[in-house]
């Protein structure tokens, strides 16, 4: 799990390929590390299925909150209006990034493919 943290930090500071995150964790005083690549990419795949799976929760959630809206019947039109709007707003912003995480999925079974 420390492995994951690490990646998470070095990958919010800047974009680093599997390779430059080694390279960081190796010349680092305060990240040493003597594992190999493959522990990385495991790492970041494992990273990838967790926020899928909280993609998918927040969209469930946010569907839910959409259907349970309709038990708030004082609210104004204005307020309503901005609950569809924000809610709308969840919803395709957690579609997109489950979208995104299936075409980043497919791209890589390619490359698997064509080892």
């Amino acid at each position: 799990m420390i492995i994951d943290y690490a990646i998470l930090g070095l990958l919010s500071w800047k974009p680093l390929t599997g390779y430059d995150i080694k390279r960081v964790m190796q010349d680092s005083p305060f990240l040493y590390w003597s594992g190999n690549n493959n522990q990385i990419y495991k790492a970041l795949t494992k990273l990838l299925t967790r926020y899928e799976n909280i993609m998918t929760q927040q969209l469930a959630m946010r569907k839910e909150e959409k259907r349970r809206e309709k038990n708030f019947p004082n609210r104004s039109e204005q307020e309503r209006f901005v609950w569809e709007m924000l809610c709308h707003n969840f919803v395709m912003i957690c579609e997109a990034e489950l979208s995104w995480i299936q075409q980043f999925r497919k791209g890589l079974e390619h490359f698997r493919k064509e080892r």
